[in-house]
């Protein structure tokens, strides 16, 4: 509860910062918060199925071996890296999650605005 209050706070305090401080104290804010309220409900895997993301991760990796003669060191440790992490979740897709499970709607067009919810506590009462 209490560190759930401090990244709040964190999230407020950046509200009030300017440039750099304000974006890296909000970014860290919202991750925390977002982790928290994913923490019961998301699966951190896209694909939930051990034996088929296995085999995928296989068949990837077997593909950039055919390739590694043709790339750089770094090149092919990025590439390997990627593909390792290739059924975790982006991190715009976990932070977006949390916001939808709250039901608010993220357009970046319009902004964040609220979906209609019998009994959201989002809702002013009648």
């Amino acid at each position: 509860m209490i560190k759930n209050t401090c990244s709040a706070y964190l999230l407020i305090e950046a509200s009030t910062l300017k440039g750099c401080s304000q974006a890296s104290l909000g970014a860290v804010a919202l991750e925390t918060i977002t982790r928290k309220i994913q923490e019961k409900n998301a699966a951190e895997k896209i694909i939930d199925d051990k034996t088929v993301s296995r085999g995928l991760l296989y068949d990837l990796n077997k593909v950039i071996k055919k390739y590694a003669d043709r790339l750089k060191k770094d090149q092919l440790t990025m590439l390997t890296n990627k593909i390792n992490m290739i059924n975790n979740k982006p991190n715009s897709s976990k932070l977006t999650s949390a916001f939808d499970q709250m039901g608010i709607i993220l357009d970046g067009r319009k902004g964040m605005h609220q979906q209609p919810q019998p009994f959201s506590p989002w809702q002013p009462t009648p």
